[in-house]
């Protein structure tokens, strides 16, 4: 059975903060086996629903600000 790999469509800094999220949610360790935080990376939906929203981010933080 082949793993299937998911492909990061955003920027770098956002894919470095992503990766500072998924270690700090980690429980690889405490589960002895592949976590939540860590099988999300290999979601293509949710990894191109972040990347979306990781785009649009200041857009809708700046009108909510001008509401």
């Amino acid at each position: 059975m082949t793993q299937q790999v998911a492909v990061w469509f955003g920027t770098e800094a956002d894919w470095y903060r992503l990766q500072v999220a998924v270690q700090h949610h980690c429980e690889c360790a405490l589960l002895h086996a592949t976590c939540e935080a860590h099988r999300l990376l290999t979601n293509q939906v949710s990894l191109d629903h972040l990347a979306f929203v990781s785009q649009i981010r200041e857009r809708v933080i700046a009108e909510e600000r001008t509401r």
